[in-house]
């Protein structure tokens, strides 16, 4: 689907700004090009690319018990999942999102 001018807009800002920006072909219908990938360098041709702000992954620290189970829980800061420990989940781990390419 072709971009809206406000999406240009707001892509090329974040790019101005340092933000890092991915693209992928619109075109072409190889499996190969629909991966979001990288732009280091943009060429910036949204007829035929689509571009993005590259997602941030998810980062947050959970309660998990002696076997490893999380309480289900993801606090946005050590401290929180601190305070949220009890006698079933008391040890406190950091979690970090790996994020597909194809998403």
């Amino acid at each position: 689907m072709a971009m809206t001018p406000s999406e240009m807009i707001e892509v090329l800002q974040h790019f101005v700004d340092g933000g890092m920006i991915e693209f992928r072909s619109t075109i072409v219908d190889d499996d190969d090009y629909l991966i979001w990938q990288d732009a280091v360098v943009p060429t910036w041709n949204f007829d035929d690319f689509d571009y993005r702000i590259k997602p941030k992954p998810l980062e947050g620290w959970t309660n998990v018990d002696d076997y490893g189970h999380s309480s289900g829980f993801l606090h946005m800061s050590h401290e929180g999942a601190i305070v949220s420990q009890c006698k079933t989940y008391h040890r406190t781990v950091h979690m970090r999102e790996v994020v597909d390419e194809d998403s």
